[in-house]
Formats: structure tokens, C-alpha cells, sequence
């Protein structure tokens, strides 16, 4: 059963099923990144607005992007280690 969420939300987590569905390796780290853009504006708007939970939520998000990112690393890749660092950092 759906628990109740916002229609925004609703809508990301449907978009983002449908786009992580059969989708290429390349095309999961792609979102991830956008995933990573939307969530750190967030905090960056959260901050401005002095909303302390919001940007706590966005950040802990930014973070678990991070982390999936970072577990995805292909380490045979020779640049693998320099984003390891960058994520991280």
C-alpha cells in the first residue's frame, strides 16, 4: 500500500523508477549526478531560507548519492581512486 506523500514526491520517485528500469550503467550514473545537482540545490535553498530540516534532509540525501557513486566505482579503471577521493573528499 502507498503510504501518503506529497504529489511532487510521487511524481520524482515514479520518474526515477521508470528511468532506473532496464536502464544502461551509464544512464544510472547520469542520474545519479542529477539526482546529486537537485538535491544540493535544495540545501543550498534550505540554508538561504534558514530551514535547518530541509537541509538536513537534502544533505543526508546528497550523501547517500555520494555513497551509492562511490560503491559503483569500477576500481580496475585507473581513475577509479581520484573519484574515490572526490567522493569521498
Amino acid at each position: 500500500m502507498l503510504t501518503a506523500t506529497c504529489p511532487a514526491e510521487a511524481y520524482r520517485r515514479i520518474d526515477f523508477a521508470a528511468r532506473v528500469t532496464g536502464s544502461h550503467p551509464r544512464d544510472l550514473t547520469l542520474l545519479c549526478y542529477e539526482r546529486l545537482d537537485a538535491v544540493l540545490g535544495s540545501a543550498l535553498l534550505a540554508e538561504q531560507r534558514r530551514n535547518m530540516a530541509g537541509r538536513s534532509k537534502a544533505l543526508t540525501e546528497a550523501m547517500t548519492v555520494l555513497t551509492t557513486l562511490q560503491m559503483g566505482l569500477d576500481r580496475s579503471n585507473s581513475l577509479a581512486a581520484a573519484f574515490d577521493n572526490l567522493f569521498v573528499g
